[in-house]
């Protein structure tokens, strides 16, 4: 029945004369419409409607006769421009499906959005309209964040990096799933505007380590928090010799004597340290152990240690507890 009306434009007029004659507003009308006999052309719709409006009910009028209906196509770019300022991200991507050359239009806007997060109970289609984004380079972010165990966020945010040739701008850049390309896509991002980086890292990912270390992206950071799983005897601590600042988060140590030693090594050897903080998920009495190993470093009292750096005025304030460890240089 619905195939009949849409194939005979006569039965569709008196379809659409027949919803009319409900009182319904136009977009309600519409809607019922289609509801009965799936989607309509709207235009066709909108325009047998608005001659019923009008009291002319002629289901026989010749549509040729009509003077040429200007559509959204035949609008100024600078008009069409001032109204996409009205429309948020779902609206603008829903409208550069239209056609390709709204398309182009939609796709040389600014996006009006500082912030993109992903989670795993995200529809797919909410996915693909953000992802998307990325693709815009005159997008600009303060976050870009996508959480634990969203690994679909994670492969599609990737394969868009990937084939992209502008620099992202984003400040704040958080992939807690574990990626193995992890270089390679940080490398994407505009190193003037990264401000931090938080990655996680396992036994599969740890050897492209030193690669991560030496991007530019990376020496800029005011922040790198990194998070594993792996123990600090699997973790690559000697290729953090050099950085200046970075979080490295163990999910849980059963050997801590590798990190001890590295920490150590490191206040000995380290010119140019000016903050890191080795912390541990799963809480244990670690204190009282690390006082003894520790103890010997400078001078300072139960929780801290004061080690003076050689040629300098300068000294690394080592602090303690059972959740980990912080070195802060200080004047």
């Amino acid at each position: 029945m619905t195939e009949y009306f849409k194939s005979d434009p006569i039965a569709m007029r008196h379809a659409i004369l027949y919803e009319f004659v409900g009182g319904k507003p136009i977009f309600e009308t519409y809607k019922k419409l289609c509801e009965r006999l799936g989607v309509v052309d709207y235009l066709e719709f909108e325009f047998w409607f608005m001659r019923f409006v009008r009291g002319e009910f002629d289901i026989n009028h010749d549509k040729n006769l009509e003077p040429k209906t200007r559509t959204i196509n035949d609008l100024p770019v600078r008009i069409f421009e001032e109204i996409g300022t009205y429309l948020d991200v779902d609206d603008r991507y829903n409208l550069r499906h239209v056609s390709k050359n709204i398309q182009r239009i939609v796709d040389t806007w600014k996006p009006d959005i500082d912030f993109l997060y992903f989670d795993k109970n995200m529809p797919e289609d909410k996915r693909r309209k953000l992802a998307y984004l990325l693709r815009n380079p005159k997008l600009e972010l303060k976050s870009l964040l996508v959480l634990f165990s969203d690994n679909r966020s994670a492969e599609l945010v990737v394969s868009v990096l990937k084939e992209i040739e502008h620099p992202v701008r984003v400040e704040v850049f958080t992939m807690m799933p574990v990626i193995s390309e992890a270089a390679k896509i940080i490398s994407k991002l505009d190193s003037k505007s990264l401000k931090m980086v938080g990655i996680r890292i396992n036994d599969g990912s740890v050897k492209n380590m030193n690669e991560l270390l030496q991007l530019e992206q990376i020496k800029r950071l005011d922040h790198l928090f990194i998070s594993t799983d792996l123990e600090p005897s699997q973790f690559p601590l000697q290729s953090f010799y050099n950085c200046s600042v970075f979080h490295i988060e163990f999910f849980e140590v059963k050997n801590l004597k590798p990190l001890i030693s590295f920490i150590k090594n490191l206040l000995k050897s380290s010119t140019n340290l000016l903050k890191c903080y080795f912390s541990f998920d799963v809480y244990r009495p670690r204190e009282k152990f690390f006082r003894k190993v520790f103890s010997k470093l400078g001078t300072g009292d139960l929780k801290t240690r004061r080690v003076s750096i050689p040629g300098t005025k300068d000294f690394y304030k080592l602090e303690y507890s059972n959740i980990g460890i912080t070195v802060t240089r200080e004047s």
